[in-house]
């Protein structure tokens, strides 16, 4: 059960009165570098859950940018990069501690 009240309100998409999605304040906290849809809109629309679900699914099936491709590539191959890099410093820990 959430914490928070139930917030009825005039739905910016679907023009009737609603429960809002009580969206987190800090969402724009993304640490892959990769911003989502909902993060470049310039303001924020009040959404009713059933929009806002409707959204999330449109956001997440879309293909991602040529940019966002490449972010989470590079991020892909970085983090690669640092598990080899541990693997290797533990195995040499090991090896020193025999």
């Amino acid at each position: 059960m959430p914490n928070h009240p139930v917030l009825e309100s005039h739905c910016d998409t679907c023009d009737q009165t609603r429960p809002l999605f009580p969206y987190e304040p800090s969402h724009q906290t993304h640490l892959s570098g990769i911003t989502c849809e909902w993060c470049a809109r310039d303001k924020q629309p009040l959404l009713c859950v059933r929009c806002w679900s409707t959204e999330k699914q449109r956001e997440e099936s879309a293909p991602p940018s040529v940019s966002d491709k490449a972010a989470a590539e590079f991020l892909t191959m970085l983090l690669e990069s640092n598990r080899r890099y541990d693997e290797k410093m533990r195995t040499q820990f090991a090896q020193e501690q025999k």
